[in-house]
């Protein structure tokens, strides 16, 4: 549910703009090569987890971001493979409105918990090239993701206060998953191209603590780099 409707939307619309492009570009795939190709790749993600109640009650949308390379390796001309290292920002933020009692009344307060988890990752992921000029892409692979630090953070309104400390002790160093993505291939000029890519990453691993038992998800949409 994290993905699906997303990426249907968004396939929906690279068909259409595939139909126009193809008109009036080369009949050549951008996307095609015979040696692997290496690429820059940055771009933002929107972050959750599931199994975690106190999420599912008080969750709200938190942005972290990905960047890193990218390697692609053309196996057949509809086919790819696809690699990425990327360091990345993952975690959750929880939103918990309340009232307090008081001498003069009560008061409304807000806190907010933020955690925050830095991860380097490694995926792989096969890629089937459609259209005519094969410059759509989708593809489902696995990821594994290694801790390098997990940082918890509190804020309150009526307090006025942020407290933050470590947690990376406290956390599994290893988290895998499955990476779902749909792309798109542009050519910015004779020699580089850009690939537009939305990711769905549905983690399958406990991440939290034996207390706090919760997966990472996180759309991610980036932007890479490559030459031709």
């Amino acid at each position: 549910m994290l993905v699906r409707k997303p990426l249907q939307y968004i396939l929906l619309a690279l068909l259409i703009s595939e139909t126009a492009i193809g008109q009036v570009s080369s009949p050549e795939s951008p996307a095609i090569y015979t040696k692997a190709r290496f690429s820059l790749i940055v771009g933002p993600s929107l972050l959750s987890v599931r199994e975690n109640d106190s999420y599912n009650q008080y969750g709200v949308p938190k942005v972290g971001f990905s960047a890193g390379f990218g390697i692609v390796k053309s196996v057949t001309s509809h086919m790819q493979l696809q690699g990425k290292i990327l360091f990345e920002k993952k975690g959750y933020k929880i939103y918990k409105p309340d009232t307090l009692s008081t001498s003069n009344g009560p008061v409304f307060i807000e806190t907010i918990n933020s955690y925050k988890y830095d991860y380097l990752t490694f995926s792989i992921a096969p890629q089937f090239l459609l259209g005519k000029r094969k410059a759509i892409s989708i593809g489902a692979g696995f990821y594994f993701g290694r801790l390098l630090r997990a940082k918890y953070q509190a804020i309150s309104t009526y307090f006025d206060y942020k407290y933050t400390r470590l947690i990376t002790d406290a956390y599994p160093k290893a988290e895998y998953g499955i990476t779902m993505n749909i792309g798109y291939s542009l050519v910015l000029n004779k020699k580089f191209l850009i690939d537009l890519q939305l990711t769905g990453n549905y983690g399958l691993k406990q991440i939290g603590r034996p207390s706090l038992q919760q997966k990472n998800n996180s759309i991610v949409l980036t932007v890479a780099f490559r030459k031709k």
